[in-house]
């Protein structure tokens, strides 16, 4: 009897790690948005303030969210931004503008040495994640405002859509793609003229 005791006590001692690594979960990825380059326009010279864009409520989280299909979202549990998405996308659009626009102050709105902008720019994105499996898509507007006239504003339609893959890293780097041809759609409106 002492013997299948101690056969009992080896084999729940041997199966106490496999038991609690049940319980534990994976632990998340972290990913972040990357500057893309594009056309400069050297000769183009404004001061422009990027404000954190307004994301529909289900991009307005940590977790990437997959559209499945037109009326179902997955949140995904294993892949993050590594930092707020908004706050992501207002500074790598800074960056990107800054590259297409090399003799301009270009800002994020959190930057505290921001000086004033002559130039505001407003991105709200209905749409910034995976659809159909492989692809990534952003639609959305931007408002673009002009201080010295202050009466008026630009206001027009962005979309775009780029066969990305679907691993976490190649979402990141389609949206971020995405990003940049968003900067080379402001670059080519500045400087603004807004009727």
């Amino acid at each position: 009897m002492k013997k299948l005791a101690l056969t009992t006590s080896m084999a729940l001692l041997l199966a106490a790690p496999l038991l609690s690594a049940c319980g534990t979960s994976q632990e998340p990825d972290y990913f972040t948005l990357t500057p893309v380059s594009g056309a400069a326009k050297p000769a183009i010279s404004v001061s422009l303030k990027v404000e954190r864009p307004v994301l529909a409520g289900y991009l307005d989280r940590p977790e990437f969210s997959r559209q499945i299909d037109v009326s179902q979202v997955l949140v995904d549990n294993t892949d993050y931004w590594a930092e707020p998405l908004d706050k992501m996308v207002a500074h790598i659009l800074a960056d990107d503008l800054q590259q297409r626009l090399p003799a301009s102050v270009i800002n994020a709105n959190d930057n505290y040495v921001a000086p004033d902008a002559r130039y505001t720019i407003d991105v709200n994105l209905t749409q910034f994640n995976l659809v159909d499996g492989d692809r990534v898509v952003l639609t959305g507007h931007v408002t673009a405002q002009d201080r010295l006239h202050a009466s008026s504003a630009c206001l027009w339609p962005v979309q775009g859509n780029i066969n990305s893959g679907s691993s976490p890293s190649a979402v990141a780097e389609g949206l971020s793609a995405l990003i940049g041809k968003l900067a080379d759609d402001i670059a080519q409106k500045m400087p603004l003229n807004c009727p």
